[in-house]
């Protein structure tokens, strides 16, 4: 079982070999091994009982590691610790740091170390480290670290980019475990536009307080749908299976409320099982007429992009006479509204395959016929591009390609100021902004470092930037006072899940990596700030009228858990090391009961649950989650991942067993 009472490895060592044993011993703790010495600031303070305390660590250590040379097996002191070492079934590491004198042996005066293998540091530091660090008990933090390692970095972006995770505009992070099947899922073949089936539908427009324009809304929408088939025809698009659904497959909508219009649309996806639907409002005042065309993004194929999905505008109004739809000035209006909404087909069928660069290329092709044609409204357009930006960016930033990903969010900010400039009350371009200062936040503190058990990419994810955390954190308060945002619960959920993911970094920072050490006090406004964004989310999900929210709590749920991690792995005390890991285990189980979507979430759910079961010595439990945390990694071939669950799986039976 890990016991985590025994935290700890014990250093045993002669004062005269200081300088070897403090080289050994700074290694060690950059790998973040828990040492305990009896003269360094996490040793035996002023006025305590030295010889009791020894004896008190030795008994809380995990294990000891034994200093040999020639004074060590002389020290009176050494030798009462290896006999207290012995006696409790320590398991004990000699390491040589200095060699022995002639006639002396490692079983002298009671040691009884000489049936144990030892590690030589006297001839090859380097490699003696190697060898001891493979066989001595893993760090406490070090496979944590390794399966949370880039969550808040990705956490925005994946899933938002949980690391990670995100997304793009603030993405967001009881059960028993599932034991896997006994025959492992296929990995699953890499997804192209030939094995893409979407569905476009063209409604006719509403007719605004006036049925008599029904047939004037449906000619129109009737040309956007002739236009849109063709252009369709002459793209790439001739490599994917669509359909396009025309005005005359659906009704006319019976209401002349446009308020209305955006329920009625999500009604036609799901009935049509359509991907976009185009519509719009028709307002006929006399001789003149305007036309504002719209779209709608189903959630049904972005469950891992709610940023990208609900109700948009497609530019701006469309003014003329009534009686002149039909004229080349109104019809090369419609023809482009058209051409656009092609490429925006594009990019979303690119989108959905997770293939942001020809996603960019289509979403800026939008942008540039939009603006080649001096069409207004285009914040949409912005978004969406920068949207694929900023997935190139976190594509970078996994592959510890600092500059690269800096670049990208470069060209995603730059997009997102272009849609706030526009309409500085668009929600959607400050919840952008937001997600990628969150992801730069990270991305400015990427460090390449020698691999190892901690960083086995050899990239450092650790650390982020106070100052963009900042800038995220009130970038996203001015999406939630935008008066120009989306009605769709999802998408408002992942502001507020941004707006969590953000605290969830200042958190991790303030206690990680400056001096104010976590604590009920300084940790409180954390959690609350944090409740309250968790609060709004699951009053969204309760409501029940988006199920796509649930993948959104389960990322919150999520982000929370690991501020309880975290401090978990900061407490002294035992008490509270517990506390906090039964409240992050109870946090995985409700994201993984509220979130039946992506498998690669639920994966990182079920590692990161039977990390936290293994700290509360919970053995079968955590051997479940890592089991089902296999199952899902299996289904995508992911093998790196299948074998750091399967060393922790070894690591649990072989302690379970006493071996």
């Amino acid at each position: 079982m890990l016991n985590q009472a025994r935290q700890h490895i014990f250093i045993s060592y002669s004062r005269s070999d200081r300088i070897a044993v403090d080289k050994l011993v700074e290694e060690l703790r950059k790998q973040d091994y828990w040492l305990w010495m009896d003269v360094d600031e996490r040793g035996i303070e002023p006025g305590e009982d030295w010889r009791n305390e020894l004896k008190e660590q030795m008994s809380n250590a995990e294990a000891v590691i034994a200093c040999i040379s020639p004074d060590f097996l002389r020290s009176p002191f050494c030798q009462d610790e290896i006999k207290q070492a012995h006696v409790e079934g320590k398991p004990i590491f000699p390491v040589v740091v200095r060699r022995l004198d002639q006639g002396q042996s490692l079983d002298d005066d009671g040691m009884n170390l000489g049936n144990l293998q030892f590690v030589d540091f006297t001839l090859n530091f380097a490699d003696a480290f190697k060898r001891l660090t493979n066989v001595l008990p893993p760090p406490a933090k070090t496979v944590e670290r390794r399966l949370r390692q880039g969550r808040l970095l990705i956490g925005a972006i994946v899933g938002i980019l949980a690391l990670v995770a995100i997304v793009a505009l603030g993405s967001v992070a009881g059960l028993s475990a599932v034991r896997p099947t006994a025959t492992a899922p296929q990995p699953t073949p890499t997804r192209t536009l030939a094995d893409v089936n979407f569905g476009i539908a063209v409604s006719p427009f509403n007719s605004v307080g006036d049925s008599s324009n029904a047939d004037l809304g449906r000619t129109l929408a009737r040309g956007v749908s002739d236009f849109l088939i063709q252009d369709l025809r002459d793209t790439f698009l001739a490599r994917m299976t669509y359909d396009v659904l025309t005005p005359e497959d659906i009704e006319t909508p019976a209401i002349g409320d446009p308020d209305n219009l955006n329920n009625l649309a999500q009604d036609i996806a799901n009935d049509k099982a359509a991907e976009l639907v185009v519509y719009g409002n028709l307002a006929v005042d006399g001789n003149n007429a305007r036309l504002q065309p719209e779209f709608y993004v189903s959630p049904r194929d972005f469950e891992d992009a709610q940023e990208m999905t609900g109700n948009h505008r497609l530019g701006g109004e469309i003014r003329f006479i009534s009686n002149q739809a039909n004229t080349i000035e109104v019809q090369d209006q419609i023809r482009t509204r058209a051409a656009i909404m092609a490429q925006i087909f594009a990019g979303m069928a690119e989108y959905s395959l997770s293939d942001w660069a020809d996603a960019r290329d289509a979403f800026a092709s939008a942008l540039d016929i939009a603006t080649t044609n001096n069409v207004e409204n285009r914040e949409v357009l912005h978004v969406l591009t920068g949207n694929a930006y900023l997935r190139l960016a976190s594509e970078a930033a996994l592959a510890c390609n600092p500059e690269e990903a800096i670049a990208q969010l470069d060209l995603a900010e730059a997009q997102y100021q272009q849609a706030i400039d526009a309409d500085e009350r668009y929600s959607r371009g400050y919840s952008g902004m937001a997600s990628a200062k969150f992801l730069r936040a990270s991305v400015v503190e990427l460090e390449a470092v020698p691999s190892s058990p901690d960083y086995p990419d050899g990239c450092n994810r650790d650390l982020m930037n106070w100052d963009l955390l900042i800038e995220a954190e009130a970038t996203i308060e001015q999406a939630k006072t935008a008066i120009n945002k989306p009605d769709e619960e999802a998408v408002l959920a992942k502001v507020n899940l941004t707006a969590a993911q953000i605290i969830a970094g200042q958190f991790r920072f303030y206690g990680d990596y400056t001096d104010n050490p976590y604590s009920a006090e300084n940790d409180q406004p954390y959690y609350a700030r944090f409740d309250d964004e968790l609060a709004q989310i699951e009053a969204y999900y309760k409501s029940g009228e988006n199920p796509a929210v649930g993948g959104l709590l389960a990322e919150a749920y999520a982000f929370n858990a690991r501020m309880y991690v975290d401090v978990a792995y900061f407490s002294e005390a035992e008490e509270d090391r517990l506390s906090n890991f039964e409240a992050a285990a109870d946090l995985f189980e409700q994201a993984l009961a509220v979130d039946e979507g992506l498998p690669q979430r639920r994966q990182e759910y079920f590692a990161e649950l039977g990390i936290v079961y293994s700290e509360l010595f919970a053995d079968a439990q955590a051997l479940s989650a890592f089991e089902s945390a296999i199952e899902l990694a299996e289904g995508f071939a992911d093998e790196a991942s299948i074998e750091i669950y399967n060393e922790f799986i070894r690591q649990l039976r072989r302690e379970s067993s006493g071996s």
